[in-house]
């Protein structure tokens, strides 16, 4: 990063420009146009959602998860964004200036899988077997640690693999590099049929809520109009998916450039699932420990978390104010 796109977000940051005087209005979302967790914003921009409200987005960019997505979210024009749990976590204990201002997405989609012809049946089977996860202290490595402690498994006694991710995992299924491997959406419906399913994070997990939506406290604080109408916007976009999850998923396969029979099979899947993928907005702390404890798990140092400091629910309509609960049971 350079000197003068960090002088640009520091600006930003602090209210002393605002987006209207630029040219950008896009948002950061993490692995924009790879996962689903950016469907509620090209649906708020293909059907208007955000001119409605007054926010000023007509774009998206991606970036990776973890650090990188925080760095570019401090970087853009417009400092907000969608961004891993962990890694909002993982910002504060770095002093950045992020704080959370929404719960979006889950992640329970993650299962794994093995080939047709495999004597694996359950988890216990994995005693003694190789099993991937996509790369060190990710959320599928927190899920796997979590799903053999639940069922009194030494992790130990199962190999893990870090593969790189959920393709690469499947390469070395293919290969018998692995006995299971994880997979997602997209990627989990497009390969449909080809693998037996062995276990899955919905059926074995808490609700876990691994994204949300990030900004800086200076920005949200001389803005909040703004941030308002981002939020307000994208909340029509996820009451619009479960509405209408066809059409949903034909503007899915327009911004991200895909099959559109597949995105509308994979929206409406994802409509019908025990657990929310998108949510409006609000938060539960529990499903935030629940993230922060497997977390621990993989040796990610985000025990010691200020929720009061990093996460301010101010900025949601009152309804979802009043649905969050931000104290532990």
């Amino acid at each position: 990063m350079t000197l003068r796109p960090i002088a640009r977000a520091l600006a930003l940051a602090a209210g002393l420009l605002s987006p209207e005087a630029s040219h950008a209005s896009d948002v950061v979302i993490s692995n924009w146009g790879t996962n689903l967790f950016g469907v509620p914003y090209a649906v708020a921009m293909e059907k208007g959602f955000f001119k409605e409200t007054g926010a000023p987005v007509t774009g998206a960019v991606g970036a990776g998860g973890g650090g990188s997505v925080v760095r570019s979210l401090l970087a853009n024009e417009l400092p907000y964004g969608e961004i891993g749990s962990s890694a909002a976590m993982d910002a504060q204990h770095a002093g950045l200036p992020l704080i959370v201002i929404a719960g979006t997405a889950r992640s329970f989609d993650n299962v794994w899988v093995t080939q047709p012809t495999s004597s694996l049946k359950t988890i216990k089977d994995l005693v003694g077997k190789r099993v991937s996860f996509t790369s060190p202290q990710s959320i599928t490595e927190a899920f796997i640690l979590m799903m053999l402690k639940q069922n009194g498994i030494d992790p130990a006694s199962v190999t893990r693999i870090a593969a790189g991710g959920y393709a690469q995992g499947l390469t070395l299924l293919d290969s018998g590099g692995v006995d299971a491997a994880p997979v997602a959406e997209p990627l989990k419906t497009s390969k449909k049929g080809k693998y037996r399913e062995l276990f899955s994070a919905e059926d074995m997990l808490p609700p876990i809520l691994s994204v949300v939506a990030a900004t800086t406290r200076d920005y949200a604080k001389a803005h909040p109009e703004i941030i308002r109408a981002i939020l307000s916007g994208r909340r029509k976009g996820v009451q619009y998916i479960y509405a209408h999850p066809t059409e949903a998923g034909q503007i899915m396969a327009k911004y991200y450039d895909m099959n559109p029979e597949l995105s509308v099979a994979i929206v409406e899947s994802m409509t019908k699932t025990k657990q929310r993928l998108w949510d409006e907005g609000e938060i539960d702390i529990a499903e935030l420990t629940s993230l922060q404890q497997g977390m621990m798990l993989t040796g990610a140092k985000v025990g010691d978390v200020d929720w009061q400091k990093l996460i301010d629910l101010s900025y949601l309509p009152a309804d979802l104010q009043a649905k969050s609960k931000l104290k532990a049971n």
